[in-house]
């Protein structure tokens, strides 16, 4: 515990150092330049659970950005993704929406240390295991929910609208549990036993195996993981470089492609026996979501729409514009009567990016849904065009 970082509490425009006894003292700007963790009441937050097929970070926030492209389009929030697994090439985690303003006004009391940004009601979750948690200060209720131990939901009400026992109702209806766990705590009532507590919290999700240990919303913490990843990505080519030319590293290579097939196989089977089940279509069946899709979209009836000509003259303008991307490749166009499904491969999302520019010029709103990264590092992915909501 001797390198256990100080612990504060942002409260009231000032940084609250805490005792671990209940007690806290004002800390200077200029008292010191050690690391602090600051529990921080955030007003303006967002969660998003999300579980991609990436493993780089980079990539993974590029992916979600253009996911929540509306929520960030004003430059008021800020996307943080936090990684709470990997495997299988595929990674889950949270992606937080930070408000930049709320946040700059946290780090301004720092005095220039480093320091982590903590939601202080993941601290007071922090001490056990609970499906939610509620803190309170003098004029707001912060509410947090949780699954297997990671944040589902996030949010912020006055005291004026909201007090604890409705919000912990609010918490098991939200979770769908009725005997739901919600530990409270109020800074306002009894702040001595909520420091405390806070305090305990803190240093129990600091220790390196707690789960919620990676969550940091300060402005340097993405850069800084950024960072990692793309120097662990280096060490990994190398890595493999060094092992190819090895029997083991084939027979490692052959075993893992097998079981990856067979998992593929077997997925594809228990998809198409769903939808025939639902449908009962005997037919071809190549890719059950999408044909799905589309089952339902024509079950809603008729519409008017643009014809399947007009269609493949709008996609193929967009796909043809600049030199940028001529690198696309248009694997799948699906058309029915309310919009149509595309299916590509890109370089980067950049490129994804500049393709639903072109399509909306053309006319077409575009939907970004599956992003993929195929084998030769380029990335699989589809988009939904729509011109008439069933």
């Amino acid at each position: 515990m001797a390198d256990m970082p100080r612990i504060c509490l942002s409260q009231k425009g000032s940084l609250l150092e805490l005792d671990g006894g209940g007690k806290g003292r004002t800390l200077s700007p200029s008292g010191g330049r050690e690391p602090l963790v600051v529990l921080c009441p955030f007003r303006t937050l967002a969660i998003h659970p999300y579980e991609l097929p990436l493993m780089n970070l980079a990539q993974i926030r590029e992916a979600l950005k253009l996911r929540f492209q509306p929520y960030l389009a004003g430059g008021t929030l800020e996307l943080l993704p936090t990684v709470f697994a990997k495997e299988a090439k595929k990674s889950r985690g949270v992606a937080w929406l930070v408000s930049r303003v709320e946040r700059d006004a946290h780090e301004r009391l720092l005095g220039g240390r480093q320091a982590r940004l903590i939601p202080a009601v993941l601290a007071l979750a922090a001490g056990g295991d609970p499906d939610g948690a509620v803190l309170g200060d003098e004029d707001h209720l912060y509410s947090v929910a949780f699954r297997n131990g990671e944040p589902l939901a996030f949010r912020c009400q006055p005291r004026s609208r909201r007090d604890f026992a409705a919000e912990a109702a609010w918490l098991r209806e939200f979770l769908g549990d009725g005997e739901a766990e919600i530990v409270t705590a109020d800074l306002a009532d009894d702040e001595e036993e909520t420091l405390a507590r806070l305090h305990r919290g803190a240093e129990n999700l600091l220790a390196p195996d707690h789960r919620l240990g990676a969550v940091d919303l300060s402005g340097k913490a993405i850069d800084a993981a950024l960072r990692v990843d793309r120097f662990m990505a280096t060490t990994k080519k190398a890595v493999y470089a060094l092992v190819a030319g090895g029997t083991c590293a084939v027979l490692v290579t052959a075993a893992f492609l097998f079981f990856l097939k067979a998992d593929m196989r077997d997925l594809q089977e228990r998809s198409v026996a769903l939808y025939r089940e639902t449908f009962g279509d005997e037919g071809v069946i190549r890719d059950p979501l999408s044909q799905a899709r589309a089952r339902l979209m024509t079950s809603q009836g008729g519409s008017s729409a643009p014809d399947l000509a007009e269609i493949l003259s709008s996609v193929g303008v967009a796909w043809a514009a600049g030199e940028t991307l001529k690198a696309l490749t248009l694997e799948t166009l699906r058309y029915n009567a309310f919009g149509s499904d595309v299916v590509g491969v890109a370089p980067d999302v950049k490129d994804i990016e500049n393709l639903q520019a072109r399509l909306k010029e053309q006319g077409l709103e575009s939907r970004l849904g599956d992003i993929q990264q195929t084998s030769g590092g380029k990335l699989r992915f589809s988009l939904s065009l729509r011109w008439e909501q069933p």
